[in-house]
Formats: structure tokens, C-alpha cells, sequence
């Protein structure tokens, strides 16, 4: 699986972030800490519509540099992301790798019947969802 824009991911506008001109540079951050995501999963689904489910390592709160590190009035960006280990023993944000479609709690024991579906509900309605947005955009 590839990797997709991580200044995407992060909230980035021509503003802030790293510079325009260079489009292959990864966003740097810091983890500042992590918990622990038990029961959590990442799904990815490909053009062909193999499916590929990844539990999640935990969740990192990281932060962000923002365009420049060394202005005192520019505060970095925190937010929480969602990571995984990959094949090669990498952890690495789960959003950021192509064809992630969606994250998946973990299922409610005490309340069977859960909200948000079963696990097949939960991916069609993402793939649905992905397909309006891929419309609207057109």
C-alpha cells in the first residue's frame, strides 16, 4: 500500500506546512504519547475492491511544526492519529497509507444491537460514501 499526502491529513493550506515547492517532503512530527486501541481496525479497500483489515497499534497524540518553527507567535497543531504496524514492522498513520476507507470501533459487548452495524454495514456505507464524494468531486 502506498502512502497518501500526510498534509492532507493534518489540515494543511498553501499557508502553513512544509513548502509548496516541495511536494514529496513527509510532514515531521512528534509523538508526544500513545494509548493503546484495543479492538480497533483500519480497513482499506482497493480500485478492485480487495479488502484488506488492519488492526490498529494504538492512538498517537502527535504534534505538528507549523510553517515556521522558529516564530514564537505560530503554535504547532496537535491532534490524536490512528496508527498500525505495517508488514515490514513500521508503525505508521493509518490515514495516511492508500486506500484506507475507514476506521472500525471495536464492537459493543453489552449492547448487541450496536448503532453503527455490523462490520459489512460499516464498509458498504464507507464505500458509498466514498463514491458521492468521488461524484461530487467530478
Amino acid at each position: 500500500m502506498a502512502k497518501q499526502d500526510p498534509k492532507d491529513l493534518f489540515g494543511f493550506s498553501d499557508n502553513n506546512g512544509p513548502e509548496d515547492g516541495d511536494e514529496d517532503a513527509d510532514v515531521a512530527y512528534v509523538i508526544l504519547q500513545i494509548i493503546p486501541a484495543d479492538g480497533w481496525r483500519a480497513i482499506y479497500v482497493d480500485d478492485n475492491g480487495q479488502r484488506t483489515i488492519l488492526k490498529l497499534a494504538c492512538f498517537a497524540l502527535v504534534e505538528v511544526p507549523t510553517q515556521d518553527p522558529q516564530d514564537p507567535q505560530v503554535l504547532p497543531v496537535r491532534v490524536v492519529r490512528p496508527m498500525v504496524a505495517t508488514n515490514d514492522g513500521q508503525i505508521e498513520d493509518a490515514e495516511v497509507i492508500d486506500d484506507f476507507l475507514i476506521l472500525v470501533a471495536p464492537p459493543v459487548l453489552d449492547n448487541p444491537y450496536d448503532a453503527q452495524g455490523s462490520l459489512e454495514t460499516q464498509i458498504v456505507n464507507a464505500l458509498s460514501d466514498r463514491a458521492q464524494a468521488d461524484k461530487a468531486r467530478k
